[in-house]
């Protein structure tokens, strides 16, 4: 993060994480005899895995011009997704979900208005999403890999007018999405 200018800063920002997780099974039902169901105590197996590993970036510069400020910006994320399903002998069997890979880029700009004497603020802004999921030919789903790509274009606009130090009316409209 930095200043370009006075009236400009700049903020490059990266991540990385993964997240895995492994579940074991501790007790399994019981079907008895005149049809009645127990529950009992099983030595633990490992029956679930999965991971997620995702990465990321983003760009935005404010500028600031007097009372108004202008923010313009990128962001891109990854994620892939990976699960694996096991039985009490751990062979792998068909898991909740296929692998996947998910990826997301978003273009954004947002001008903050302050107009008289400040009492007036006026915010517009509009976001483009472009979205790529890719699912992966998965063991035991008999699926080949596909791809699906959206776009998603999100305006906005708010208007906030200071009746006095201790009130203020506010709208505003806007589209959006969540991933």
């Amino acid at each position: 993060e930095g200043h370009l200018t006075e009236n400009n800063n700049l903020t490059i920002k990266g991540f990385t994480g993964k997240e895995s997780n492994t579940d074991y099974t501790t007790y399994e039902d019981q079907y008895l005899p005149d049809y009645s169901v127990v529950t009992v105590a099983i030595t633990p197996f490992k029956s679930y895995v999965h991971s997620t590993k995702w990465t990321g970036m983003s760009i935005i510069d404010v500028l600031n011009t007097g009372n108004h400020s202008f923010t313009f910006g990128i962001e891109n994320q990854s994620a892939v997704f990976n699960s694996h399903l096991f039985d009490k002998s751990g062979t792998e069997g068909i898991s909740y979900n296929p692998d996947y890979n998910q990826s997301n880029t978003g273009i954004f700009a947002q001008g903050n208005l302050m107009l008289m004497d400040k009492k007036l603020i006026v915010s517009t802004g509009v976001r483009l999403d472009l979205m790529n999921y890719k699912i992966l030919e998965t063991k035991f789903f008999n699926n080949k890999e596909r791809m699906a790509d959206n776009q998603v274009f999100s305006p906005s606009i708010g208007i906030k007018y200071h009746l006095n130090n201790y009130f203020a009316l506010r709208t505003s409209v806007s589209k959006g999405y969540s991933p």
